[in-house]
């Protein structure tokens, strides 16, 4: 068989990066990358002959079983699933295509090495073009340039393939000190380089636990959320307060953990939730708060969808992260506790909504509306907020629900809702039936009487 093609498709860049260093070690293939159901369609319509799919399940931007649609309607190429879901956690109809198909194999991330190698090949049914060479018992194994400057630090001779039967040892083991040394290889129009099979070994293997560690914590990220959650009890408090059912936590839930997922493809995002979430005070309480209440007010606005709730939950998630601490997020107003802080904290309070917006305007995948909420959160229908000073009619309507979420989650969790409620939703009503702010309110009011 030659000419083997092989598309690799997973939202985590690094997972792509193993794949691809394991598969060219091995075989002379041509690999194909995409980080979505969307770019892997893309990939199968427009490139020929592709004879193998390795694919994660859940993504953004479409899940695989998207990608197993298309190719059991169109190309009928052989399959691996790779994810990190239990078989039996499988849509039936899916797990069903894995059992009875010869077509299709499943593999439990994380994989090791060997099984994606030994799976490729009996999917494959037939002898692939190996990219080792052996000369005089040595193996060489073949690795791109990229990945040796992005994971080899020193352990390891590093060659060039001269040809078949000759290779020139350009950085001697414990010598590679800067990028420099091999990125002037690639200058010269070298895409990869070899190492030998004794240094791959330990070279894959540390990079199989690096990248081991990395899916275990961003899987085990909506557990801090959960976790945190969990150990707030004015949130459960405040929920059955508000009359929010069991089924409507479990969607929530689902809506939070699906967000944290995509936001966490940011290692440095990801790394600064983590922190966050695991506070389990103010910060936590109030931002998953905002989602249960912004949920409430979107099931009784005409039109309403699950798009908006999703740009609220990213900008509940996100917006006081800048901040870092419950006493700086717990200033709703430039009141008197505004005053009282000193000129640092001031600062900080002012530019937060611009720091934290910032966070996330690379992410391709969220809608600028999510920025906006996040810098509008603090304004006021009389003009009287800040950053900008805006009025009721130039508050975006999706900033309004998520305004008067977060001033209502702040009330319940400082104040008796049973006690002082109603006369808090009459202040409501005198401040903010106004403007974009009117049918949110009158959402609000009427989820609240139900």
């Amino acid at each position: 068989m030659k000419n083997i093609k092989i598309l690799i498709v997973d939202d985590m860049e690094d997972l792509l990066d193993l794949y691809e260093v394991v598969l060219d070690s091995k075989f002379d293939a041509t690999i194909l990358r995409a980080t979505s159901s969307i770019e892997a369609i893309e990939a199968l319509s427009s490139h020929e002959n592709i004879n193998l799919i390795i694919s994660d399940l859940n993504m953004p931007e479409g899940n695989g079983d998207k990608i197993i649609y298309y190719n059991t309607q169109n190309n009928k190429i052989p399959f691996i699933l790779c994810t990190s879901e239990n078989i039996e956690a499988l849509p039936k109809e899916l797990k069903q295509e894995i059992e009875n198909s010869n077509n299709y194999l499943y593999l439990q991330k994380p994989v090791a090495s060997k099984d994606i190698l030994f799976n490729v090949e009996k999917l494959l049914n037939a002898k692939i073009p190996s990219s080792e060479v052996e000369i005089n018992s040595v193996t060489y194994k073949k690795i791109k340039i990229d990945f040796l400057t992005k994971f080899l630090n020193d352990n390891a001779n590093i060659y060039l393939k001269l040809s078949d039967k000759k290779f020139l040892k350009i950085i001697h083991k414990n010598e590679l000190q800067r990028e420099s040394q091999l990125i002037k290889y690639q200058l010269r129009g070298e895409s990869y380089a070899y190492i030998t099979e004794d240094d791959y070994e330990e070279f894959i293997s540390k990079l199989t636990v690096k990248l081991t560690q990395e899916l275990e914590a961003s899987s085990s990220f909506e557990d801090v959320v959960a976790c945190a959650s969990e150990g707030l009890e004015f949130i459960n408090d405040s929920l059955k307060t508000l009359g929010i059912s069991e089924p409507q936590k479990v969607y929530i839930n689902k809506v939070v953990n699906k967000s944290i997922k995509h936001l966490s493809q940011n290692n440095d995002l990801s790394r600064l939730l983590k922190d966050f979430y695991k506070k389990k005070g103010y910060l936590v309480g109030h931002s998953l708060l905002i989602v249960h209440i912004s949920q409430l007010m979107i099931t009784k606005i005409p039109f309403s969808n699950t798009q908006q709730l999703e740009k609220i939950t990213y900008a509940a998630l996100i917006h006081d992260l800048s901040l870092g601490e419950d006493k700086l997020s717990m200033i709703v107003d430039k009141d008197i506790s505004y005053e009282d802080l000193d000129h640092k904290e001031k600062s900080k309070i002012d530019e937060h909504v611009f720091e934290s917006a910032k966070l996330i305007n690379e992410m391709s995948f969220i809608s600028p509306d999510v920025s906006k909420i996040i810098i509008e959160h603090h304004e006021k229908p009389d003009g009287s907020g800040f950053p900008k000073g805006l009025k009721s009619s130039q508050i975006s309507p999706l900033s309004c629900i998520f305004i008067l979420a977060l001033r209502l989650s702040h009330f319940m969790i400082f104040n008796d809702y049973e006690k002082d409620g109603k006369s808090y939703l009459e202040f409501l009503k005198q401040n903010y039936n106004k403007g974009n702010f009117k049918n949110p309110l009158k959402a609000l009011i009427t989820a609240l009487d139900s």
